[in-house]
């Protein structure tokens, strides 16, 4: 085993900080800060929620807050191929339960999003060029015209 320790939040912060250090509950007290600093409060108002609520010391709270910044910026940082993969799970799971339960609607609106997410709305051949942009792309798809038929005016 690894890691012998009781099992802490995924963040484990005591071991990052030594201001932090001596608290039990730090996990969730941070992650109460991450919590407070998302919703929009300015730090100040952050600093204070902790020192009220949470019962920390300014020097306790600065470092929570530090803390806190840190863990917003590693959750930014993302695997795209990761979150595509439990994407395309989780619409696959809502679409088969859809159907199971005969919700058909919202078994198409599952298929759409999954559609949307895997591409599959691109006609094929159109490759994308190195800077993500469709060469050439111009606009929605058009169709083809059918033998005869002629091309009418866009409506503005």
């Amino acid at each position: 085993m690894r890691n012998a320790r009781p099992h802490q939040s995924a963040f484990d912060p005591a071991t990052k900080d030594p201001a932090l250090a001596a608290d039990a509950p730090v996990a969730q007290a941070i992650d109460k800060v991450v919590l407070l600093m998302v919703s929009g409060l300015s730090e100040q108002a952050v600093a204070g929620a902790c020192q009220q609520k949470l019962g920390m010391t300014p020097a306790k709270a600065k470092a929570a807050i530090r803390r806190a910044r840190k863990l917003i910026t590693l959750a930014a940082d993302y695997n795209r191929d990761e979150q595509i993969g439990k994407a395309v799970v989780r619409l696959e799971d809502l679409y088969s339960r859809s159907l199971r339960v005969q919700d058909t609607k919202t078994a198409l609106a599952a298929q759409r999003e999954l559609n949307k997410l895997l591409d599959l709305y691109r006609p094929p051949g159109r490759a994308d060029d190195a800077d993500g942009d469709a060469e050439g792309q111009a606009g929605p798809l058009e169709w083809p015209l059918v033998a005869g038929q002629k091309k009418s005016k866009e409506i503005a």
